[in-house]
């Protein structure tokens, strides 16, 4: 109970969708049966990738250069680690 409240407030939670779709319009119609309407989603929400593969311009996968600074060779990443990796470092390596 609560959580819902919770969940409610703080939007945590998507709210339940009760949308009924009853009929849908198609190229060559209108389709009324759920099986068909399901189908004719699921058609369309497939292909949207292929479409935009159309009508996209084309690029070359090194292209992000143009959009991103120039590397920082003095600058380093690190990644959020656990203890269980961490022991697996000191068990694996024994240098350390």
């Amino acid at each position: 109970m609560v959580n819902n409240k919770i969940n409610k407030i703080f939007s945590c939670k998507k709210p339940e969708s009760h949308t009924v779709i009853t009929s849908l319009t198609v190229p060559g119609g209108i389709v009324t049966h759920t099986k068909d309407i399901c189908n004719s989603l699921n058609k369309y929400f497939s292909s949207v990738c292929d479409r935009l593969v159309q009508v996209l311009e084309k690029f070359d996968p090194r292209d992000f250069v143009r959009y991103c600074a120039p590397t920082n060779s003095a600058s380093m990443l690190c990644t959020p680690t656990d203890p269980f990796e961490i022991h697996k470092v000191l068990v694996t390596n024994p240098q350390v």
